[in-house]
């Protein structure tokens, strides 16, 4: 019994501190994958986090004294008494220490933070412990099982997948006036039924798991306490898989170790609320299991038929509101594939606890089986009529496979389907080759190796170019005027371009910032680690700086923290900015002021910033606002109207140069370091995405007219961002550039032929964050994308279908791609030394 004690004060305290509890916990785990602890941790990338971490003590100590009132009846217990106050006093003792000892703000990419997340989430399993001693015994079990039961989960799981299709389903109707992907008549009822037939297949699947369930309690004399039992440890493989398939992959953390930490995530979640619900079946004696384990979001009431169609009907508004709020906020699809999760359990729960209709014809449990595998039979069906359908429109034929995987990207539901139904990759040697090559952990030593473009690196006695490199965070080529004649929102850019050489078809190495930014200062692919350290032997740029004397002007992000050496050549700028907060216009502004200041003005001048006002994060942050009033048409209106602004302030500080006298005798790099995926298929950011909109990217350079005069150069050539340190090298006289297949070639030459055995077939590129790479061939007019996250492989012919959306791969295609993809690997690993896991 509870005492007297408010029963919505008592649930909320006890969420609240599972919440608090688990919350830690994760803080914890996320300081161990590298990329989370350098872009969520140490980027800051959450704006929140930072704020938990500071009031983290102080939530500790007030969550552990309102803990006190809740376990009254626990304290008076001569069985649990003493263990109570253990952990009482222990909380509150931690909590104290905590105030003067922070410890979220301390933690460091290495296991450590692994055994603080075991740590930390051990109160939430000693709660759990004291409500089961105290509470357990006292719970009055029925002797029997309801013979209705069967038949009332069958229903609300039949149900719930009517539900949960057309919920989705009207979303997507919905939706479809804001985004580029409309269904014809025939190819909306193709995907619903399509969608129905998926949702229908993994709700029976769940029944006959339930069923199973009952059947074997009913081996008992215990039937619905043992159900009990079993019903917790299927809930805990659920959400372990949850964890482990959905969360874990997301943040790159995989094996073993992710197999551990799912499951103890999944054991503390379902405990905590078994452990709430037999708190409640004392004064609720339990129906059935499943209405037992249901309790703390019931109260043990039934829903009336007006009360269940309100919650179908706010269920309907959240699926919309929350999918519009996440879309442009997640991280592959990780958000919407939670709340699509949530959506399910929330709509089964609401058919099932609405009262039963006890007057309705009994079906035996034979016929729902059946029922089950004529569902298998139809899922089959429609995978034969989905391979051999297609449409026809605007002399293009799409598939019935290529409408769903459209379909997929704004209906998460059935993109959670996919990845319940679709053959699992995880086992492929293939797949598994790729992830022990990727995000390797800090916890494995490698040493740098040196790197360089020429034999011999010296200063000569001829004066150097000024080198300005303004690499803008996520700025889409198509969102550039000189790339598409469909943008008016570039004309500072364009006006730049005139005086300039447009590589026509640029590419990033890397579809995120974690290695596309350390890739430009070494001139090529990296080990898919963040960092080697120390970085410097590998910093072939900054070399080349300290070579030829450059007085440095750069914006000292949380990368270049660490793969740049300090050096007193190095003037910061935007100091005391944290990364996110990188603003263009405001770092020229500063740069104005330092390059007029500056003390010696014989000395050639290197400027390197990379701004954050178009990073996705930042926009929402800015809550997608629009910086103006302009009407941007098909484009993305709060990142085209921030672009118009980053081209209004660069078009002022080229005037600044030339006013300067500075313009006609500087190298002028305007770059990016990877694009955004803004809508497409449903896709926001760039998390582990390699698609051509993330791929692609400008590249802008002015040469000063005398370097230009001497060298030759195709615009209609391949060319990566990694390409221009090797350039540089080339441009100030450090020749001959050194060939290697992972490094950079010099995009300028004094003859055309020099640059013909650099010219590869194809090229590796790959996701910063995630075990996803990708072969661009042919010039870059094939893109093939092999996604060890997802375990999906696309291919793309880029000439004929520009935007990338018809995913054409085949087997041979397959083959050949991922013999390349192992081939590229196999020689950076080799070249950095390192020998991957098996």
């Amino acid at each position: 019994m509870i005492n007297k004690y408010n029963k919505f004060g008592f649930l909320l305290i006890r969420l609240g501190f599972a919440t608090f509890t688990i919350l830690t916990s994760f803080y914890c785990l996320l300081a161990y994958p590298s990329f989370t602890y350098q872009q969520v941790i140490k980027l800051v990338l959450v704006t929140w986090l930072p704020i938990f971490v500071k009031i983290h003590p102080y939530l500790y100590f007030i969550l552990s004294i309102l803990l006190v009132p809740s376990l009254t009846t626990a304290l008076k217990d001569v069985r649990t008494k003493k263990l109570t106050i253990i952990f009482l006093v222990t909380n509150i003792i931690s909590s104290i220490l905590l105030i003067f000892n922070p410890l979220l703000s301390s933690l460091e990419n290495s296991i450590d933070s692994l055994v603080w997340c075991f740590i930390t989430i051990l109160p939430l399993f000693w709660l759990i412990l004291i409500d089961y001693l105290t509470s357990y015994s006292k719970i009055s079990w029925p002797v029997l099982t309801n013979d209705f039961e069967d038949q009332h989960i069958f229903q609300s799981l039949l149900k719930t997948a009517v539900f949960v299709t057309i919920n989705y389903f009207f979303v997507f109707q919905v939706r479809q006036s804001n985004i580029d992907f409309h269904l014809s008549l025939s190819q909306g009822i193709f995907a619903l039924i399509w969608s129905f037939s998926n949702h229908l297949l993994i709700f029976m699947a769940i029944f006959i798991t339930l069923n199973l369930i009952r059947a074997l309690a009913r081996l008992s004399v215990k039937v619905v306490e043992i159900e009990f039992w079993l019903l917790q440890i299927v809930a805990i493989i659920f959400i372990s898989l949850i964890f482990k398939n959905v969360i874990f992959s997301a943040i790159s953390f995989i094996g073993y170790l992710a197999t551990v930490f799912s499951t103890i995530f999944a054991v503390a979640l379902v405990s905590f609320f078994s452990s709430l619900s037999i708190i409640l079946s004392q004064e609720i004696p339990p129906k059935s299991a499943l209405a037992s384990l249901l309790t703390p979001f019931s109260k043990g009431f039934s829903l009336n038929q007006i009360a269940k169609y309100i919650g179908l009907i706010i269920l309907v508004l959240i699926t919309y509101l929350l999918t519009i709020k996440f879309v442009a906020l997640d991280w592959n699809f990780l958000f919407q594939k939670l709340i699509a999760t949530t959506i399910w359990l929330t709509t089964f729960a609401i058919f099932y606890l609405t009262k039963p209709n006890l007057e309705a014809k009994q079906l035996k449990v034979t016929m729902m089986l059946g029922f089950t595998i004529i569902s298998l039979i139809s899922y089959k069906l429609l995978g034969f009529v989905q391979n051999n359908l297609s449409w026809q429109k605007n002399n293009q034929t799409i598939s019935a496979t290529q409408l769903i995987d459209k379909y997929v990207g704004y209906d998460i539901s059935c993109k959670l389907l996919i990845d319940v139904l679709s053959p699992a990759y995880q086992d492929n040697s293939f797949y598994k080759f790729l992830q022990n090559s990727s995000n390797i952990s800090q916890e494995i030593k490698v040493n740098p190796v040196e790197i360089n473009f020429v034999n011999n690196l010296t200063l000569d006695s001829s004066k150097k170019p000024n080198i300005f490199i303004f690499t803008i965070d996520s700025l889409r080529q198509d969102y550039v005027s000189v790339y598409n004649k469909n943008v008016t929102f570039t004309p500072q850019i364009e006006a730049f371009a005139k005086e300039s050489i447009v590589m026509e078809n640029a590419f990033t190495r890397y579809g995120a910032t974690g290695l596309s930014e350390p890739s430009i200062w070494v001139g090529g692919m990296l080990l898919h680690k963040q960092y080697v350290t120390p970085f410097y032997p590998m910093n072939t740029l900054q070399k080349l700086l300290e070579t030829d004397n450059y007085l440095c002007f750069m914006s000292i992000d949380s990368i270049l923290e660490t793969i740049v050496k300090p050096s007193t050549s190095i003037t910061q700028i935007d100091k005391g900015i944290s990364t996110q907060s990188l603003d263009f216009c405001k770092s020229l502004r500063e740069l104005k002021e330092k390059i007029s200041n500056r003390s010696d003005k014989n000395r050639p001048i290197f400027v390197y910033t990379q701004p954050q006002n178009i990073h996705i994060s930042v926009i929402n942050r800015e809550n997608r606002s629009v910086l103006d009033k302009d009407s941007y048409q098909n484009f993305y209106a709060p990142y085209a109207s921030r672009v118009k602004q980053i081209d209004r302030c660069f078009g002022d500080f080229i005037n600044f140069l030339k006013a300067e006298e500075l313009f006609d005798n500087s190298i002028i790099i305007f770059t990016a370091d990877h694009g955004e995926s803004l809508g497409e298929e449903g896709r926001f950011g760039h998390a582990y995405t390699i698609f051509p909109e993330i791929l692609r990217i400008p590249l802008i350079i002015h040469l000063p007219k005398q370097v230009q005069q001497n060298v030759k150069y195709e615009t209609k050539t391949i060319a990566f961002s990694a390409d221009i340190t090797p350039s540089l090298y080339y441009l100030l006289d450090h020749r001959p550039i050194i060939k290697n297949e992972i490094l950079g070639k010099p995009l300028f030459t004094a003859t055309i032929e020099e640059q013909t055995p650099y010219l590869q077939d194809s090229y590796l590129v790959a996701s910063s964050y995630g075990a996803v790479y990708g072969i661009l061939s042919k010039n870059g007019q094939t893109l093939y994308i092999a996604d060890g996250v997802n375990f999906q492989d696309y291919f793309y012919d880029l000439a004929n279908d520009p935007k990338g959306t018809n995913n054409i791969i085949n087997p041979r295609v397959k083959q050949e791609n991922e013999s390349l993809i192992r081939q590229y690997v196999e020689t950076i690993n080799k070249y950095y030394n390192f020998l991957p896991t098996n």
